[in-house]
């Protein structure tokens, strides 16, 4: 039985002479990524097609094996798959959303942390702005959030409402964390509630879960925005929370997954080509064709 990396296999090969790039995940067929390199790469004149592969867990080591083989240039990794992706090549990082040919095989990169940075500097909020941060959720990217936050230092603090507690030491470590520097708490409207009171600019609450693409809006949390003064992100882009919509209403800065989505695909595309497109360039296109 031919998987379905089998038949992308079976693709590039009825391509013809253009290089590849791969967006790898599972249950990914709402993203963006494919659009913009691809546009990207019309636009900077690379010859270079991005196709999505929607596989499980169990497919990424034969794929990423038989990618190399064919010269594949490079690969957008999202959920659930940048975890497992990372140990497959040896990276020393956790979490990998791009890959780049290396000596001898798969190097690794997470232009995650990077990207909210640019994104939110767009709002003039640049994540060295923030004292507190606040993440809802525990999975996917946050990882690599906090290890850039590691890197530059610049936090107080960080809470993180997660559901399951499962991952806390492994967040712990990522950040090298004191104690006193980041908290988790139950997914629970109330905890949000309390450490938003009185917050100000200096606080950010980033929006990290799938949950509005899995039909929960969030609608639960909105109340704990009411006396919030700070900056809130909503990482979703195809589906948002009702959490985003209440900081509008509340006329708080605030910004959807979208400009980080463009930020980190920016990122990737200087290590495979050396060039990137133009933000605003993609950000119009995407505007005017899908969102």
């Amino acid at each position: 039985m031919q998987t379905k990396s089998d038949h992308f296999y079976e693709s590039l090969l009825k391509a013809g002479s253009s290089k590849h790039l791969a967006l790898i995940g599972q249950g990914i067929s709402y993203s963006l990524s494919p659009l913009i390199h691809n546009y990207s790469a019309e636009t900077l004149g690379e010859d270079c097609v991005c196709t999505s592969v929607d596989i499980e867990s169990s497919q990424v080591k034969d794929f990423l094996e038989k990618f190399w083989d064919i010269g594949g240039v490079g690969a957008s990794v999202t959920t659930p798959h940048k975890e497992l992706v990372a140990a497959e090549i040896s990276s020393e990082l956790k979490s990998v959303n791009s890959l780049y040919r290396g000596a001898k095989y798969w190097s690794g990169q997470s232009t995650d942390g990077q990207g909210l940075d640019n994104a939110l500097t767009r709002l003039n909020f640049p994540l060295s702005s923030f004292k507190h941060i606040v993440i809802l959720g525990n999975g996917g990217v946050v990882p690599a959030i906090l290890s850039y936050l590691n890197e530059s230092k610049s936090y107080e603090s960080i809470s993180v409402l997660r559901r399951n507690p499962i991952r806390d030491n492994s967040l712990k470590d990522v950040l090298e964390a004191e104690e006193q520097e980041i908290e988790f708490l139950a997914f629970e409207a109330g905890h949000l509630t309390r450490i938003l009171n009185g917050k100000t600019t200096d606080t950010l609450v980033i929006q990290a879960t799938n949950a509005p693409q899995l039909g929960d809006g969030l609608d639960i949390f909105c109340s704990a925005l009411s006396g919030y003064r700070g900056v809130f992100v909503d990482l979703i882009y195809s589906k948002p929370s009702a959490m985003l919509a209440r900081a509008k209403e509340l006329k708080l800065p605030c910004q959807d997954g979208l400009p980080m989505l463009i930020e980190q695909a920016l990122l990737s595309q200087l290590k495979w080509w050396g060039q990137s497109a133009d933000y605003l360039d993609i950000y119009d296109m995407l505007k005017s064709r899908v969102v």
